[in-house]
């Protein structure tokens, strides 16, 4: 279980050297949105020639930490599929990580709001 800042929700990511202190899961996000100076941009979308294999390590207030593994393809050739959802779409961010839509495909992740009882404790918090 990884705890969220009791204020914000926040978790952190630590990606490729730089750790990201707003850090956030998010369904209702239709990518992945980081720093990565080191992929290419198509508009506002990552686009590598190759599908790209990375990883990053995801942390709670409480210590709590795991390293997920992901993947980011070629938005071109995404949007020009007849697919509407992607497990690898990701664009770039300013600050933060978004750990949008495709973090979500392929595992069960819960969540608790903030303040609210759990049998796993109060909010806010992500389990997966």
């Amino acid at each position: 279980m990884l705890k969220g800042s009791p204020q914000t929700g926040y978790v952190s990511t630590a990606y490729d050297g730089q750790t990201y202190a707003q850090s956030y899961l998010d369904t209702g996000s239709n990518g992945l949105f980081y720093r990565d100076t080191q992929l290419p941009q198509c508009g506002y979308w990552h686009c590598p020639d190759s599908t790209r294999a990375a990883s990053a390590t995801i942390s709670g207030t409480n210590g709590a930490s795991t390293t997920v593994s992901f993947a980011v393809g070629n938005s071109r050739v995404l949007f020009a599929s007849a697919n509407n959802a992607f497990d690898n779409l990701a664009g770039p961010a300013a600050s933060g990580f978004g750990w949008g839509l495709p973090f979500f495909f392929g595992r069960r992740v819960y969540t608790a709001i903030a303040s609210r009882a759990t049998s796993a404790g109060p909010g806010p918090y992500y389990a997966f």
